[in-house]
């Protein structure tokens, strides 16, 4: 069998009808891939479905067995005639994982500083700000880190499985939405139209907001500081240039949600 489909942080072989391996790239840290075993062991008993997992080998070339879910990703299954249901059933479980608590997950907070100190001298002093302002003591939940629409699964009978839970976190849900509004908004094929992206940040945060009690006083300095954050990430240029617009662009209302 041993199919092969490679990603971001790792390529994925399938082993047999029920298991598979994801082998992890040279650059993701032996801790983030302990640290997703971990989760997924706790996920397990939870009502966020997920893949079992069954082992994990951290030498030569680190690997996670977990069971093989035979579904596709979100993204292809997006019809625009079905926007409304994708849209909310997207919502409503990212607000169900915010509603778990971890024993396992770090802080968000901790993370956050620790990739901090790797920015550029300009844009550390930026988010350092940033988090100086916006983290004061509020509701604290697991916090998936990418979640977005090709890291949800869904299977024939329509269940959605979350995968790839390496930068998992405990912190306050805004930062996980930020975090998703970002991505929906500047992350992938540059082909999309602005007006279609922002149409969908919407609408997300609409059926988000619907289902949980957040509060959004801040959001145009979370998304700041998520897209200051992401710039760390190996991105294709163009999306890098995009972030550099957005981190000093001075309405993110505008940017983000306006028609």
């Amino acid at each position: 069998m041993n199919k092969e489909k490679t990603g971001a942080t790792a390529t994925v072989m399938t082993m047999s009808d029920e298991r598979v391996r994801k082998y992890f790239h040279e650059s993701i840290e032996i801790q983030r891939i302990i640290q997703e075993f971990r989760m997924l062991e706790e996920l397990e008993r939870t009502v966020v479905p997920t893949p079992d997992v069954y082992a994990v080998e951290l030498k030569d070339s680190p690997f996670t067995e977990m069971q093989r879910v035979d579904g596709s990703e979100m993204l292809e299954l997006f019809e625009p005639e079905r926007i409304t249901d994708f849209l909310n059933n997207f919502a409503t479980l990212h607000q169900r994982i915010h509603q778990q608590q971890s024993r396992v997950a770090p802080e968000w907070y901790d993370v956050t500083e620790h990739k901090i100190r790797h920015l550029s001298l300009e844009l550390r002093l930026k988010a350092e700000q940033l988090l100086q302002t916006l983290y004061v003591p509020q509701q604290q939940g697991l916090l998936h880190g990418d979640f977005h629409f090709q890291n949800i699964l869904v299977t024939a009978d329509e269940t959605f499985v979350v995968i790839d839970w390496h930068d998992a976190t405990t912190g306050p849900p805004i930062a996980d939405v930020a975090r998703t509004l970002l991505l929906l908004r500047t992350a992938g094929e540059t082909t999309v139209p602005d007006e279609l992206r922002r149409y969908v940040c919407r609408e997300y945060l609409d059926r988000y907001q619907a289902v949980s009690s957040i509060q959004l006083s801040n959001l145009s300095d979370w998304l700041r500081l998520m897209a200051i954050l992401r710039t760390l990430e190996q991105i294709p240029s163009a999306e890098q240039r995009q972030l550099k617009e957005l981190i000093s662009h001075p309405d993110l209302g505008a940017y983000f949600f306006n028609t």
